[in-house]
């Protein structure tokens, strides 16, 4: 009897250490289109937050009463996400909440539809506006963009001075855009 508990000990030690690895962990993808107003790569507007979790995995941090906005991040790069309550609101920071904006900084494989990257809006600042020909934006005293926002198809850009002169930091949101036009 000793001899079969240390044969079914070792024989499923055995099954465990080849059996398949499980699903790989959640994570915020690398590339992806963003769609401007509607959604990031693997994470809509509007949302649960259960589905966010799912999808990117436990976020790194999270900040305020209700966890409104949590933080995923990805090498250098990182990803936040602004939530509301199931039936708007504060958040509960319970799986029910609903995502109300995304915004991101250092993920050069997130395109919107129109083009723009992180990597474009500081290699090419001017771009952005050509992207967005509706949109307003407001300039630093150099002339350098500072600002971009499109209400009509959700979405601002954000020029951030770095510690030396000329560095940028780019952050680009998304939102739901405003209906009336």
């Amino acid at each position: 009897m000793r001899l079969f508990t240390i044969m079914s000990v070792v024989l499923g030690g055995l099954v465990l250490a080849i059996a398949p690895a499980g699903p790989a962990l959640a994570a915020v993808p690398q590339r992806g289109t963003v769609v401007e107003g509607r959604s990031i790569p693997g994470v809509a507007l509007g949302a649960t937050r259960q589905r966010v979790i799912a999808t990117y995995g436990p976020p790194a941090f999270c900040l305020s009463t209700g966890q409104a906005t949590c933080t995923w991040q990805r090498g250098q790069g990182a990803v936040s996400i602004g939530f509301v309550g199931a039936s708007g609101g504060n958040p509960a920071g319970n799986g029910r909440d609903r995502v109300a904006n995304a915004e991101w900084t250092g993920l050069p494989g997130w395109r919107t539809t129109a083009g723009v990257t992180t990597a474009s809006a500081l290699a090419h600042p001017e771009s952005v506006p050509a992207a967005y020909p509706h949109a307003i934006f407001y300039r630093f005293s150099d002339g350098h963009l500072r600002l971009l926002i499109d209400f009509h198809v959700g979405i601002w850009v954000q020029w951030v001075p770095g510690t030396s002169p000329g560095q940028y930091l780019a952050i680009i949101e998304i939102f739901a855009p405003s209906s009336s036009k």
